[in-house]
């Protein structure tokens, strides 16, 4: 019988949440039991429910996804964590260091940046639970997981990493273009905010911008995702 490790997804974001519990639901060997949009309230489930892995993403609405990796580690539940995160200070990355989790992956990400994990993360489980000893070489490159998506970004002036990850996630449940308008609306944000993200965005060349064009007025900006799948 296969081993099947089980899966609490840890995303305040339910679309998001949803579409990672997608991915890791087609991969063979892991098994979602939970999905959380609390910190606290995943401690409680841990609390009554074992589960082999944590997907915590870095902001949620009560405690931080490094508080929440602190806290597990502190109370010795058997859970090896992944860290998701658009924050790509170095700062971020010693406290998740510190914070004993397993990888630690950098938003926005692709669906084959997520099952690099997975399947590293099972390979490291099965050899352990086999009784095999770990080479000191692999035990070292746990948190030095080669990002797919390039080197971590140094962001512009006016740029915060918390409110880039909620344009870069409202972007990733989105299958059609939005105006500027329309995404300081659901973020509550200003349209000058909204159109600086946007901006550096695209930019980036992480969305893309065309503009429509109506009978009266000038034509006016709209952006999709360009983020892959």
């Amino acid at each position: 019988m296969t081993r099947e490790f089980t899966v609490m997804i840890v995303e305040d974001d339910f679309h998001v949440a949803s579409i990672n519990e997608e991915i890791i639901r087609s991969i063979e060997g892991f098994q979602v039991v939970s999905v959380q949009l609390k910190g606290r309230d995943a401690l409680d489930y841990l609390e009554e429910h074992p589960v082999d892995l944590a997907l915590v993403d870095v902001y949620l609405p009560d405690i931080s996804g490094l508080e929440l990796s602190k806290e597990i580690r502190e109370r010795e539940y058997n859970t090896d964590i992944i860290l998701i995160t658009a924050a790509s200070d170095g700062e971020t990355v010693m406290k998740a260091v510190r914070a004993g989790t397993f990888d630690y992956i950098m938003k926005p990400f692709s669906k084959e940046r997520l099952i690099q994990a997975l399947d590293k993360y099972r390979n490291y489980r099965l050899r352990l639970d086999a009784g095999e000893s770990i080479p000191s070489s692999a035990v070292d490159s746990l948190m030095q997981t080669e990002q797919k998506e390039g080197p971590p970004r140094n962001l512009d002036k006016g740029i915060s990493s918390f409110t880039l990850q909620k344009v870069e996630e409202f972007f990733l449940v989105q299958n059609r273009r939005v105006t500027i308008q329309e995404m300081a609306e659901k973020l509550n944000l200003s349209r000058i905010t909204a159109r600086r993200y946007l901006e550096y965005l695209h930019n980036q060349g992480e969305i893309q911008k065309s503009f429509e064009y109506s009978d009266v007025g000038r034509p006016h900006a709209v952006y999709s995702s360009g983020i892959r799948d």
